[in-house]
């Protein structure tokens, strides 16, 4: 791709002419994934992405995942109060996953949907230039297929909002739905928001606390301004622009992650890296998995406490 993101703007009728099938495509085809937790404004950051991508000249397919569940199901809930009708989309997902066997069952109905709209674009505007978005993701079983899948043209994206904001906006979603004042729906917002974090007791039930830190990019919903400057950054990057180098937040989950590959706990492996505001690490760590007669499974760290002793 050409570091320069608006050189990509060009005729598609001059790129598909004699081109070599052996040539690398000009506008490969682009898949994101989007990942935020009940409440969250993915709305600004579904138009942001789509700007961005308009820059390099792309179309933006979105594929709303809950309506995929409301057309496999036959059924309709868009004249349910909210409370109600994000209580039947979550059991709705979940029975499908657990009928299915298959965490990732979502997501192969908006692959199955792509399909759909890449054989309509074929016949009506070709290929390129044509990115997919699927709204929302809700399971890490999901973006290990997606990714599968569509290999390096796939990216997921999860925003981020605080439980807070999330709470207040979804109460007042609740509330203008049954006409009630605006903290009318707080305690069901409160019940679906730690349900879709993670469904106790259902191991293919919801779960965005575990999707969530799974993304390629992160994104702040609390300012429109960060979010269109994080991606515009991200599309950039992607395009090959030469000039972006890590963030200070990017530089110490890059070590955090690296140390998390210590940890002998294969369930669950965690890293963490303490650092000054100038991004000087000042020390990294992991969780490990205590033996019997004592010390750690990890030999990196029995080293590094032999050392100290």
């Amino acid at each position: 791709m050409s570091t320069d993101p608006n050189k990509n703007i060009v005729n598609q009728k001059e790129i598909n002419e004699e081109r070599d099938p052996l040539d690398p495509i000009a506008f490969p085809e682009l898949v994101f994934g989007l990942i935020g937790p009940a409440g969250s404004d993915l709305e600004i950051v579904m138009n942001s992405l789509k700007r961005e991508l308009a820059k390099v000249g792309y179309d933006s397919e979105e594929i709303r995942l809950s309506k995929l569940i409301e057309s496999f199901l036959r059924v309709d809930y868009s004249d349910q109060h909210e409370d109600v009708r994000i209580e039947k989309l979550m059991a709705d997902g979940t029975r499908i996953r657990e009928s299915s066997k298959r965490g990732d069952a979502i997501a192969l109905l908006g692959i199955t949907e792509i399909r759909s709209l890449r054989k309509k674009r074929q016949q009506q505007k070709g290929l390129n230039g044509t990115a997919y978005i699927l709204r929302s993701l809700k399971h890490p079983h999901e973006i290990e297929t997606l990714k599968n899948i569509y290999g390096g043209g796939y990216f997921t994206i999860s925003a981020y909002s605080p439980r807070e904001a999330r709470v207040d906006a979804l109460s007042e979603r609740i509330a203008k739905s049954k006409h009630l004042p605006s903290n009318g729906g707080r305690s069901d917002a409160e019940k679906l928001i730690e349900k879709d974090e993670s469904e106790v007791g259902k191991n293919l039930g919801q779960d965005v606390k575990d999707a969530f830190p799974l993304a390629d990019l992160f994104v702040d919903c609390r300012s429109k301004e960060i979010l269109k400057k994080n991606t515009k950054r991200f599309i950039e990057l992607l395009f090959g622009y030469p000039y972006h180098t890590p963030t200070k937040d990017e530089y110490g989950m890059f070590h955090a992650k690296s140390a998390a590959l210590r940890s002998a706990d294969l369930g669950r492996q965690v890293g963490a890296v303490i650092a000054t505001k100038e991004s000087d690490i000042i020390a990294v760590g992991c969780n490990d998995v205590p033996k019997a007669s004592g010390g750690l499974i990890g030999p990196m760290i029995n080293l590094m406490l032999e050392i100290i002793s």
